[in-house]
């Protein structure tokens, strides 16, 4: 089934268009429980039919569609998440061109913080219902995409700025992924000679710049608490912890276990690593990573390991609602020969992980670091690839390589065009301000500046 709800200076729900519309105008708009409740309650906004018997009537209502007045774009997003919140594992799409300028989320004459914080409570509250939004833009145009990345990172869809002859084969591709579960979480267990490692969070660590607002006391600690929620990932474990407190604790567990079972084999009891991190809307190719290492402090307790267990708990509501808990075990080998881990190096996953971390750093403005990153990872596994012996595998990582800086070209080229402008701003700014300064000296009254002399000698 499809709906579809158009919008200008008011929002019309013209669902499967085979009834009457539901035109929101006026006050509803800045409504945001109205909203939701019409989306919900009204039986005009209600679809009953399959697509097979209204996509005649769509298509002509598509058709009538003419560009006029303002953008109510937050006061349809809303109504459309609620339509769709009625049918769990539904998607709503957002096609725009414009600026949100009126209503519930407008963003011009906004601070950027109250923007963000409505889309991510609008993303959170689709989560919730089980609903996924995904956003197509033109190229472009006027959207601000940084705001309402918000709502498609939360509910895990997908943020496409396109050509318009383009948007037909977007939207085919965005229907053709359907969710298989809402509410996802995962949690990995690690084995304790063994720690979890953030790379994103030590490429900014790295930044001189970002040091210093840490030795001063400046760095915002709001965008660190929403990371910390939104990843929610607990570094728990050996490594992560003081490591004499650790030892401590083991040993006390371990003098405890002896004391009790005397006659039993005595056994050490060490505490694991433990992450967790959300999902929410799971696709059919949704993928999750988590980073580990080797804890250095504990290499000597377990160099003798030929094993390592791994397990994940992967937490989920099905279609139908119903909660499920799958646990997935497995037993790697360990080995020392390091030719031999970089011969059979999983080049698919470390440069779509790759990717991953330029994007983390990229969002959050880091774009020194993520090109840096990119540029280091591409030549890690080009010389790897190049060293391998085996000439099958070889050829194979070559692609991998290929394909892995021919996806992120794009992305580079818009960072150091973004690199650019932010320096012609600065300059800019800085020249704006020299030159105020001399112009406003010459301004002061004779009297203000015998009084300013005054004040400055004494």
């Amino acid at each position: 089934k499809i709906g579809l709800v158009s919008f200008n200076n008011e929002v019309t729900v013209i669902g499967d268009g085979m009834g009457t519309h539901e035109i929101i105008t006026g006050d509803k708009l800045n409504n945001l429980e109205k909203l939701k409740e019409i989306g919900i309650n009204s039986e005009k906004c209600k679809i009953n039919n399959n697509i097979s018997k209204s996509k005649d009537n769509l298509i002509d209502a598509i058709w009538k569609l003419e560009e006029s007045g303002q953008t109510a774009l937050g006061p349809a997003l809303t109504v459309s998440i609620a339509q769709a919140s009625l049918v769990r594992g539904s998607q709503v799409i957002l096609c725009t061109d414009g600026l949100a300028n009126i209503g519930i989320g407008k963003i011009d004459n906004e601070s950027d913080e109250t923007v963000n914080e409505f889309y991510e409570n609008l993303g959170k509250w689709a989560l919730e219902k089980g609903v996924c939004v995904s956003i197509v833009s033109i190229t472009g145009d006027g959207c601000k995409l940084e705001n309402l990345g918000k709502i498609v990172e939360t509910t895990g869809g997908n943020l496409r700025r396109i050509n318009p002859l383009k948007l037909t084969d977007t939207f085919s591709n965005i229907l053709q992924e359907s969710i298989v579960a809402t509410h996802a979480n995962a949690t990995m267990l690690l084995h304790p000679g063994l720690q979890f490692v953030d790379t994103a969070q030590k490429l900014q660590n790295l930044n001189p710049f970002q040091e210093n607002e840490q030795q001063q006391g400046q760095q915002p600690q709001k965008e660190k608490e929403k990371e910390k929620e939104k990843e929610k990932t607990t570094l728990e474990g050996p490594g992560n912890e003081d490591e004499s407190n650790d030892n401590d604790k083991d040993k006390e567990e371990n003098d405890k276990a002896e004391n009790e079972e005397d006659d039993k084999p005595k056994r050490k009891i060490h505490k694991i690593g433990r992450s967790l991190k959300e999902v929410g809307n799971v696709f059919g190719d949704t993928t999750l990573f988590f980073e580990y290492g080797v804890n250095k402090n504990r290499i000597k307790q377990f160099k003798d390991e030929k094993t390592i267990p791994f397990q994940v708990h992967i937490l989920y509501k099905k279609i139908d609602g119903s909660k499920m808990l799958r646990v997935i075990t497995q037993e790697m080998k360990t080995t020392k020969d390091k030719k031999s881990v970089r011969e059979n190096l999983d080049y698919e996953v470390l440069s779509k992980y790759g990717t991953r971390i330029s994007t983390k750093l990229c969002q959050i403005g880091d774009y020194e670091a993520s090109r840096a990153y990119m540029n280091a990872n591409a030549r890690y596994l080009n010389r790897n690839a190049n060293n391998n012996n085996n000439f099958y595998q070889q050829q194979q990582q070559l692609q991998h390589v290929a394909h892995y800086v021919n996806n992120n070209i794009a992305l580079d080229y818009q960072m150091a065009q973004q690199q650019q402008q932010e320096m012609v701003n600065m300059n800019n700014h800085a020249h704006h301000a020299h030159h105020g300064h001399h112009y406003m000296q010459p301004q002061m009254p004779q009297q203000q500046q015998q009084q300013q002399q005054g004040m400055m000698g004494g």
